[in-house]
């Protein structure tokens, strides 16, 4: 479970900005420290793409564009156990499932549709096994 902070599945990303935040630093040069917290913040949406974010109890996809805009937010039962997380990527629509239950199924009218999947933590962390990314 998650207290605090997120974890979460990148897919479809492109034009990851190469900047000093996400290099870890601010622009005078100096590292980024937990105070400050808008430029780190900033520097986690420097890319186009989707994301399906896992914490404090919930699941959202957010689609950025160097900025990040809620798409669709769901109730999300926490597990000490683990989760096994299944997110496909056709054409204009998103499906995620959560331990084979069908969780969403997002149709974009503006799709991004090619890029990138990754891994991304805020402020948490997450032990992730059996790590597959297919072309469907």
């Amino acid at each position: 479970t998650l207290d605090k902070g997120d974890v979460g599945i990148l897919a479809r990303v492109t034009s990851a900005a190469e900047t000093n935040l996400i290099k870890g630093m601010n622009p005078d040069g100096s590292p980024i420290t937990p105070t400050d917290s808008e430029s780190a913040r900033k520097g986690r949406w420097w890319f186009k793409g989707y994301l399906v974010s896992f914490g404090n109890g919930k699941v959202s996809l957010y689609k950025n564009n160097y900025g990040e805009k809620l798409l669709l937010e769901r109730e999300l039962e926490p597990s000490e156990k683990g989760i096994k997380i299944s997110l496909s990527c056709k054409g204009d629509t998103l499906t995620l499932t959560v331990n084979k239950e069908n969780i969403f199924e997002y149709k974009d009218a503006e799709p991004y549709l090619y890029g990138m999947a990754g891994i991304r933590g805020a402020d948490a962390g997450a032990l992730i096994k059996n790590l597959t990314v297919e072309k469907i």
